[in-house]
């Protein structure tokens, strides 16, 4: 899967750019492949280094380093652990009088703009491919929400009154159902879905003009064979609930 990185003008000259890092490491028989599109933000210093920093500490857990800088350093490490995991799996091989099998790991990181943001926002998606050994790899869908004028992460709380989040969560529950199909919280089992599982406010979502898409991953509601959901609460249904709007605060 590959993504073109567009970059909208918006006069300030800021925006976002392409890094792109396509390499396979070799060890043995063994390899890992990485396949990383990662998006920089330029120009303005803080719209640039607030949404940098954000995505150098959220996808590699690396602070004070540039984006190239905290990829490789987490590549580095990724290798350092592919290492170990090949050569317990040759000494096990030895021990065990057993040809060793060859390992073939995968990383895949590609981020885009997202589209039809709302205003005031640079929403940036993010999907992440991994496959590690065992039955299948796992894949996490993410949208990170900048503002477009200090590039600051949005969260929902700055644009809520206090006291949304039990409504709002009613209304997830509700916009669940409809998505599966369901007449109740007991029939989600049959839809693919787990009828135990709380029907939490994600703190994955993408913001648009009319409505604010949350994103549930595998096994944060369901299992694996489910894949991705995502459902979309507009604010005209969260005002009617009763959800006080703040609005767009960070314009």
């Amino acid at each position: 899967m590959a993504f073109t990185i567009l970059l909208v003008c918006n006069c300030r000259k800021e925006g976002l750019r392409t890094i792109p890092y396509d390499d396979v490491y070799e060890y043995g028989e063994s390899s890992y492949s990485f396949r990383i599109n990662l998006t920089e933000a330029y120009g303005g210093h803080r719209f640039s280094g607030n949404v940098n920093a954000d995505i150098g500490n959220w996808l590699f857990s690396k602070s004070g380093l540039k984006l190239k800088e905290a990829r490789d350093e987490y590549v580095s490490e990724q290798i350092e652990k592919f290492q170990v995991c090949c050569d317990d799996n040759l000494r096990y091989a030895t021990e065990n009088g057993v040809t060793p099998h060859p390992i073939a790991y995968e990383m895949t990181i590609d981020m885009r703009p997202a589209t039809q943001c709302a205003s005031g926002v640079v929403g940036i998606d993010v999907e992440l491919y991994r496959y590690t050994g065992g039955a299948h790899g796992s894949r996490l869908v993410t949208c990170r929400n900048y503002s477009d004028k200090d590039g600051h992460l949005i969260s929902l709380d700055e644009i809520f009154d206090e006291g949304y989040q039990e409504t709002l969560e009613q209304l997830l529950e509700t916009k669940l159902l409809l998505y599966a199909g369901c007449s109740s919280m007991e029939e989600l089992g049959d839809a693919g879905y787990n009828p135990d599982a709380d029907v939490f406010i994600p703190d994955n979502f993408r913001l648009r003009d009319d409505d604010i898409v949350f994103i549930y991953n595998q096994y944060d509601i369901a299992p694996y064979s489910t894949g991705v959901t995502e459902l979309s609460v507009t604010y005209r249904e969260m005002k009617k609930a009763g959800i006080r709007y703040s609005g767009m605060t960070w314009k």
